[in-house]
C-alpha cells in the first residue's frame, strides 16, 4: 500500500470540476494504471468519466464534451492522426525516440509544435475545447520523474521531458500537479517543473540555468532551503507511511544442508566475478 497519491490526484481534479473546469489530463507511466485511476475517481464520488486516449482517434477526441483524459508518457510523445495504436507500439516508439533524442534545446525558450498529427497537439485542442475555453483544467503528471532527464549531465535531452515542458507552455492556464514517489537527486532533475515559479520573470533567477547553477554551488544546504521554501508556500507535500501500530520481530533461520550449499556456491561465484571485474578494470587503466 502507498500513501494514496492516486486518491489525492482524483480529489484535485474533482475540486477543479466543482469550480467549473471540465477538461482534465492525467499522465502516468503505464496503461495498467488506468483501472486504478478510474477506481479512485469513482470512489471519491467524482461524476467525471475517465477516458483512455488509446481508445480515441483525433476525431473522436474532439467530440468528448468533458471528462478526464488518461494517457501515458509514451502516448504523449507519439503521433496518431486517424486510428489508435496499441500500447506496446507506443512504448516501442517512445524507446526509439528517447534513443534518438533531439538537438539540445534551451528549456527557457521552448517553441511549442502544434502539428495536428501529434498526440500532444490533439490533447491541447481538447483541453481548450478547440480554443473556446481557457484550458484551465487539471494537468496531472503522475510519476513525474519520467521527465527528469530534460537537462542531463551528459548525452541527449529526454524527448519525454521536452514534451512535458511543451504541454505546460501550450496550456498556460492549466492547474499543474507534479506527483512522484521518487525524489530529485539533483537540481537538473527539476528542469521540467516550470510551474513552480522558482525561476523566470518575477523571480531572482532569470533562467533555469541560473537557478541550477546557484543551487548547485550552494550544495545540499541550498537544496534543503528550496524544499523548505516550497513547503512554506504550500506547493510541496511530502509524506511517508506511518509506523503507528507496526511491530518488528527478528527471526533467525537455520539453513538446511542444501540451502547452506547453495549459499556457499553463490559466494564463490560472486568472489570470482569480483576478481574478474577488478582485473579487467586494472587492464583498461594501463
Amino acid at each position: 500500500p502507498g500513501v494514496g497519491k492516486g486518491r489525492q490526484v482524483a480529489a484535485v481534479i474533482y475540486e477543479h470540476y466543482l469550480r467549473g473546469r471540465k477538461h482534465h489530463l492525467w499522465v502516468s507511466v503505464s496503461n495498467d494504471l488506468l483501472h486504478d485511476a478510474r477506481r479512485d475517481v469513482q470512489e471519491i464520488g467524482c461524476p467525471l468519466k475517465v477516458y483512455w486516449l488509446n481508445d480515441l482517434s483525433a476525431t473522436r477526441l474532439k467530440e468528448l464534451p468533458e471528462g478526464i483524459l488518461f494517457c501515458t508518457y509514451a502516448t504523449l510523445i507519439s503521433r496518431n492522426a486517424n486510428g489508435r495504436k496499441k500500447a506496446a507500439e507506443e512504448e516501442e516508439e517512445e524507446e526509439a525516440e528517447e534513443k534518438r533524442g533531439r538537438a539540445k534545446i534551451d528549456v527557457d525558450t521552448v517553441i511549442v509544435n502544434l502539428d495536428p498529427t501529434r498526440r500532444l497537439s490533439q490533447i491541447v485542442h481538447w483541453m481548450t475545447h478547440n480554443g473556446t475555453t481557457a484550458g484551465d483544467g487539471g494537468l496531472i503528471f503522475d510519476e513525474a520523474h519520467r521527465a527528469k532527464n530534460l537537462c542531463p549531465d551528459g548525452g541527449k535531452q529526454s524527448v519525454t521531458g521536452l514534451c512535458v515542458l511543451e504541454l505546460q507552455c501550450a496550456l498556460p492556464n492549466a492547474k499543474v500537479v507534479y506527483c512522484s514517489a521518487t525524489g530529485c537527486s539533483s537540481v537538473k532533475g527539476m528542469a521540467y517543473m516550470s510551474r513552480l515559479g522558482l525561476w523566470g520573470p518575477g523571480t531572482p533567477f532569470a533562467k533555469f540555468e541560473v537557478f541550477e547553477k546557484a543551487i548547485h554551488n550552494g550544495g545540499p544546504g541550498a537544496m534543503e532551503l528550496v524544499a523548505l521554501d516550497m513547503k512554506q508556500r504550500g506547493m510541496y507535500l511530502s509524506r511517508i507511511l506511518s509506523y503507528q501500530a507496526c511491530e518488528f520481530e527478528t527471526v533467525e533461520v537455520e539453513p538446511n544442508e542444501t540451502q547452506a550449499s547453495q549459499y556457499d556456491a553463490c559466494v564463490d561465484f560472486w568472489r570470482v566475478a569480483y576478481e574478474c571485474h577488478v582485473h579487467a578494470k586494472d587492464e583498461l587503466e594501463q
